[in-house]
């Protein structure tokens, strides 16, 4: 496959607000151990010697913390916000499968090919993308026979990790901003030769009115989330730089 890398149109919130959620390391590697977020807060109202903790010392709490689980969560918090991961709609087996479950530097790279060729494609229901293709945007060859089963993971991770990111006004005042993303693949489907799947329409943004053929009945605020275009071919060239470079 002899890969041309077109520029596209991403929509600028997803990139700067929301695909920063997938180079999150290690989110399950010690669910386990993994303190509970009642356990915590029931030993801090211990140790203040009170009834019932207020939401400012929750969050006091918590935020020093930095990492727990709910029962339906893995939260990351840092304090100002948070960020909490789930893997609820899974059917599978979760003790053989969270292992799976990557986020990374790769896993955010795959997100910006996905929604480049959403734009290339014109559509983000039924995308087909063959793994070659991938594998080439990415900076790989055929001979680097691991990338195939990265990306793999990195699907699984993709199609079945939902988020919700919550926003706080400081790490004590608890003016809260919440927003739930979902899932950003739906209907994942594989072959020998491609992936087929459907992106959710959150993640397109902007772009989804960029590539709607009505544009007269687009809304007044369409673009206020604003759109850039994106040149492709810095994602292969970006494959031995650091996520900041």
């Amino acid at each position: 496959m002899n890969l041309t890398f077109p520029v596209v149109k991403i929509d600028r919130t997803t990139i700067t607000e929301i695909l920063p959620i997938f180079i999150n390391k290690g989110i399950f590697s010690n669910y386990d151990g993994l303190p509970e977020r009642a356990d915590l807060l029931n030993k801090y109202r211990e140790e203040l010697n009170v009834s019932e903790l207020t939401k400012e010392q929750e969050r006091e709490c918590l935020s020093k913390v930095g990492e727990y689980k709910t029962n339906k969560y893995v939260v990351r918090d840092y304090g100002s916000y948070l960020i909490a991961f789930s893997l609820n709609a899974y059917n599978g087996n979760l003790s053989d499968d969270l292992q799976r479950v990557r986020l990374n530097k790769l896993g955010h790279k795959i997100a910006v090919l996905i929604l480049s060729e959403v734009y290339n494609q014109g559509k983000w229901t039924d995308l087909e993308i063959p793994k070659q293709k991938i594998v080439e945007y990415l900076g790989y060859t055929s001979n680097d026979r691991h990338i195939y089963r990265d990306i793999s993971d990195l699907m699984f991770s993709l199609r079945w990790l939902d988020y919700q990111i919550i926003e706080y006004k400081n790490n004590v005042k608890v003016q809260k901003k919440s927003s739930t993303t979902g899932n950003f693949i739906y209907n994942l489907m594989e072959d020998s030769k491609s992936y087929t799947l459907c992106i959710n329409k959150f993640f397109v943004g902007s772009v989804a009115y960029v590539l709607n053929n009505g544009r007269n009945k687009i809304p007044a605020n369409a673009f206020s989330r604003g759109y850039f275009d994106y040149p492709t071919a810095l994602l292969p060239l970006a494959k031995d730089y650091s996520q900041g470079a």
